[in-house]
């Protein structure tokens, strides 16, 4: 994340000329500038929020398709190495897939370490290889095969094509709010000025000090005198048209910015623009298309490379379980949950864990029940199908 504050440190660096040709420092450096700001802020804020909702997932064991909290479970969601927590871990991990479009997790001993930097070389037929792997200002000494490793690949074509053509829409947009600004809301004056002798330098030089310098800064301070020639005259002009409103205008382009980068990453907008209208609808949505998709990817490379292929055909897996990310209403739920225990499609304790509260752990919250009202089909029809 130290990019994107290195990406703004570099903002107020530009150099304009002014009409005599003179080299001047400038508070702005162009449009484009302004552009890449905006499109960078959007996408940081999409990027933390979706990486943010993906690390409140649990990351569930399974040994013979049952539940099991081992050392693998605790790595995962507790501690994967000595200065992460879960939490931690896994918002660096999916922010720097999301970003990045690569992730490379290390097994070092009991640990997992998140590379920052590493060279890739892609074999058809064996094992590819990663190099110079690299984590902060440490790099490892050895080389990595992909079965060595975990490696989550994340393609998003549409986040390529926002970095290449959004920046001449925006631009665009911005350029027009803030000329809307100065020509409403800035300072207009005519300045009357006797005709000049040719051929006098010295007073060309003057007329052109007064000009390119000192208007310029007698009309944007706030207190200030400007001295004239003799022949020349100052005439400051009143605007009608009001004084512009480039706060509505600039916000219109963020929302925009923001509106297509969530778009861009399959999140609805509104969830990043802290709309509460229609929020569990667009809650839900996010979950299919934009956490799902990035939890499986995570959830399978795990699984493939923790068990073996007979394991795992056995029933030994990890996977991704996202009820920690959206608040469940239990008392909404009462009329589901009835009949998800008396169809016995899941016991009390399943039940219980799946909206979010503690199994009891009773021997009788692991029976299945069944209501009397069920039966079967061939008993309607006495046997005869």
């Amino acid at each position: 994340m130290s990019s994107f504050k290195d990406f703004l440190g570099n903002l107020f660096k530009a150099k304009t000329k002014n009409v005599s040709g003179e080299v001047i420092s400038s508070d702005i450096e162009s449009d484009e500038i302004y552009t890449n700001v905006i499109n960078a802020f959007a996408l940081y804020s999409v990027t933390d929020m979706v990486a943010s909702m993906c690390a409140l997932a649990e990351l569930k064991t399974y040994s013979n398709g049952k539940p099991f909290k081992g050392y693998e479970w605790y790595s995962l969601n507790v501690r994967p190495n000595v200065n992460q927590s879960g939490t931690e871990f896994w918002k660096e991990a999916y922010y720097k897939l999301l970003t990045t479009g690569e992730l490379l997790i290390i097994p070092v001993g009991d640990q997992k370490i998140i590379a920052d930097s590493f060279n890739k070389e892609d074999y058809a037929i064996r094992d590819s290889i990663f190099r110079s792997v690299s984590r902060g200002s440490f790099t490892f000494s050895r080389s990595f095969t992909i079965s060595e490793v975990f490696y989550i690949k994340y393609s998003n074509a549409q986040v390529k094509a926002m970095f290449g053509d959004i920046s001449s829409v925006y631009s665009k947009l911005f350029n027009e709010a803030a000329n809307n600004y100065v020509k409403n809301g800035g300072q207009k004056a005519t300045i009357e000025v006797a005709a000049l002798p040719t051929g006098n330098t010295k007073l060309e030089d003057e007329y052109n000090n007064a000009m390119n310098d000192r208007l310029k800064r007698f009309v944007k301070a706030k207190d200030a005198t400007l001295t004239l020639f003799e022949g020349m005259k100052f005439n400051p002009v009143s605007l009608s048209g009001g004084s512009g409103n480039i706060v509505s205008d600039i916000k219109n382009i963020f929302d925009e910015a923001l509106t297509r980068a969530a778009q861009a990453y399959k999140m609805p907008p509104q969830l990043v623009r802290g709309e509460v209208s229609g929020i569990d609808d667009a809650v839900n949505y996010m979950l299919t298309v934009c956490v799902d998709p990035l939890l499986n990817a995570v959830s399978e490379e795990l699984s493939g490379k923790e068990f073996s292929k007979e394991e795992y055909i056995s029933g030994s897996y990890i996977a991704a379980d996202t009820t920690n990310i959206k608040h469940i209403d239990i008392f909404s739920l009462a009329p589901n949950i009835e009949k998800l225990i008396s169809s016995a499609f899941m016991n009390v304790d399943e039940v219980r864990e799946q909206a979010g509260i503690f199994p009891t752990g009773e021997k009788w919250a692991q029976i299945h029940y069944i209501t009397k009202n069920f039966e079967r089909v061939q008993d309607l029809y006495n046997g005869e199908q």
